[in-house]
């Protein structure tokens, strides 16, 4: 075979680059063109961009790492009991352990790895629950610091509202069975109002009826214990016996001396009244 001489090589040359350039222009069949890359305007990619290159690139490489990126998300857990807790993970804490006075990061392996749920089910606290009693959790959403912060400002004005509305009904009871209270220390109170007045009514008729003694055995006319004894002393000495008037005067005489000594106390207010109206006419 012979070797190609000089001008030989140029025509060779010229074929391979003219085969070139039509695959340039004409890609192969199936392929998509590769599209520019994009620039900013100037050719350079701005700060803004970068930005978000890196932020972007930095959660990649987390998620690469296994572990969970700084968010705050909205989760519903499923218990194993088929309980259901709605609530907030905050800063993307997905496996944490109680370590006394603070909860700190934790394998998810290890025994009392948890998850806390903040607000849960409405609620303004946190509760922390063991892996262990966790069947599934769904991510409802992701949620910004400021929404996390609305929804804790928003349950716990609700909470007030709540406690608020129970001291008010609580002091409504009070006050309710204070004043049944007090209504039936009115009633008890009028109980005894009645009872006395009923007392003083029978005690106004038993003076009228003792005040008919008086009448029946005028003191003046020698009834009183005098007679007694001289009734007591004519049936044993002499055995002369109580006439029927003398028999009744003996069963009635504790109720004769009764009225006998309201007889004498009326008589004394009496004088003492008409003894003040004397001098008060005497001084005008």
């Amino acid at each position: 075979m012979k070797k190609a001489g000089r001008n030989g090589i140029v025509p060779l040359l010229t074929v391979l680059l003219g085969a070139l350039l039509c695959g340039k222009a004409f890609p192969q069949a199936g392929k998509k063109p590769r599209p520019p890359r994009r620039t900013s305007p100037l050719g350079k990619e701005s700060p803004k961009d970068k930005a978000v290159i890196e932020r972007i690139r930095n959660n990649y490489r987390e998620t690469r790492k296994g572990r969970s990126l700084s968010a705050n998300v909205q989760i519903l857990l499923e218990l194993k009991n088929r309980e259901k807790i709605k609530g907030i993970v905050r800063n993307g804490r997905f496996v944490e352990r109680d370590a006394g006075l603070d909860f700190v990061p934790a394998d998810k392996r290890i025994p009392g790895a948890g998850l806390r749920i903040w607000y849960y089910n409405n609620t303004s606290s946190y509760i922390f629950i063991q892996y262990k009693y966790i069947k599934n959790y769904k991510i409802i959403r992701r949620l910004s610091d400021l929404q996390v912060k609305e929804i804790g400002d928003k349950i716990r004005e609700r909470e007030r509202r709540e406690a608020a509305l129970a001291r008010k009904k609580a002091r409504e009871r009070i006050e309710a069975i204070k004043r049944r209270l007090q209504g039936e220390k009115v009633e008890e109170k009028l109980e005894k109002l009645a009872e006395k007045i009923q007392e003083n009514e029978k005690e106004a008729k038993a003076r009228m009826e003792r005040a008919k003694l008086l009448k029946e055995f005028p003191p003046d006319e020698g009834w009183g214990p005098k007679r007694i004894q001289e009734i007591n002393l004519r049936k044993i000495a002499l055995h002369v016996y109580p006439n029927e008037k003398e028999k009744r005067f003996i069963q009635v005489f504790e109720e004769w001396q009764k009225a006998f000594k309201e007889a004498q106390e009326t008589q004394k207010k009496e004088k003492v009244l008409e003894k003040a109206m004397k001098g008060g006419k005497e001084g005008k």
